[in-house]
């Protein structure tokens, strides 16, 4: 799991979509 959030955090859009979803 931690190797994904990992390789999905290299995404810009996913990343922003997944900072956005936690509310920071």
């Amino acid at each position: 799991v931690l190797q994904s959030f990992q390789n999905c955090f290299k995404i810009p859009e996913l990343r922003r979509k997944i900072l956005f979803t936690i509310g920071i």
